[in-house]
């Protein structure tokens, strides 16, 4: 079971009974354990709720996966307080996008001029000069509060030839301070814009034009947006905690999330100084990026044998 399923009525129960009486061997992605580690960051029911389903879930599994040895560590502190023990698999998810890493093939002025065709006019006008970009759901756990505080200061460094920052996502929850800070401040003076809910297409385009990407939340149980930024050659200002590490390896600038000061000195060594963004991007180019090929054929082969 790959998905998530709390929540799923009458699934936990089906789940039991084929244990019971057909011996299935069940094993379950367990993607993260944020609403456990920070409740503080989702609905107080929400976190009741996962806590239930996951506690229910060692009843009937055989062995869970996770993607990252951050997740796991979690998930054995987990059941070591419900008293249980299970084998935990990990299988670390893609860093690149076999389908969307690489740039447009060079062609004539009409078949660039086609490959534009799809990209709405508002998202072409925002990246018409430099920016940096920020992917994900617009939440209170994504700290972007503290990120744009961090990016007001760096504006009004005269020395900085500061880019814009792009937030490309979907409106989440706890966020309305920032919000109300945008609009208040028409969105940092014009220095912040915001892309609702970008297609594939769309959010490729923002990735392959960028600088580089920022992903400072205060907890991940992986971190997709690193590894897609990594998969189209842009390194990351990225916070150093729980997963995050695991996929930024040696190929991003990190900073620390509760640290208005410290993200801001991220973005500024790789703002101020393209050489260093450049050395990063070298490095990337000559890494062999995991691709989710390969995180098939990891389930594939984990399956054929039982755990421990």
């Amino acid at each position: 079971v790959l998905g998530a399923t709390w929540g799923m009525s009458g699934l936990d129960n089906h789940l039991q009974m084929l244990k019971e009486k057909h011996g299935a061997r069940i094993s379950m992605q367990v993607h993260d354990l944020i609403p456990l580690v920070m409740p503080h960051h989702l609905a107080n029911a929400f976190s009741l709720e996962f806590y239930r389903w996951l506690e229910k879930s060692t009843h009937y599994c055989t062995r869970y996966f996770v993607a990252a040895e951050n997740t796991r560590r979690d998930l054995e502190a987990f059941m070591e307080e419900v008293g249980t023990r299970r084998p935990i698999t990990v299988i670390p998810f893609a860093r690149k996008l076999e389908t969307r890493s690489e740039p447009p093939a060079p062609g004539s002025l009409k078949e660039q001029c086609k490959a534009l065709h799809h990209i709405p006019q508002a998202i072409r006008n925002k990246t018409k000069v430099p920016y940096v970009l920020v992917v994900g759901t617009l939440e209170s756990r994504k700290n972007l509060w503290r990120l744009c505080q961090a990016w007001d200061r760096l504006t009004r460094d005269e020395s900085l030839e500061m880019p814009r920052l792009i937030f490309a996502g979907g409106q989440g929850w706890f966020n309305e301070d920032m919000m109300e800070w945008m609009r208040a401040s028409g969105n940092l003076r014009g220095w912040v814009q915001f892309v609702e809910r970008p297609s594939d297409e769309e959010l490729a385009y923002l990735y392959r034009h960028c600088l580089f990407t920022v992903t400072v939340s205060l907890y991940e149980g992986w971190g997709l947006p690193i590894g897609e930024s990594l998969g189209f050659g842009k390194t990351a200002v990225v916070a150093r905690n729980s997963a995050m590490p695991e996929v930024g390896g040696d190929l991003v600038e990190y900073c620390d999330a509760t640290s208005i000061t410290s993200i801001a000195d991220a973005c500024r060594r790789l703002i101020a100084d393209p050489d260093h963004r450049k050395a990063l991007e070298a490095r990337i180019t000559a890494t062999d990026l995991r691709g989710w090929d390969q995180v098939a054929e990891d389930y594939v082969e984990a399956l054929m044998v039982d755990p421990d």
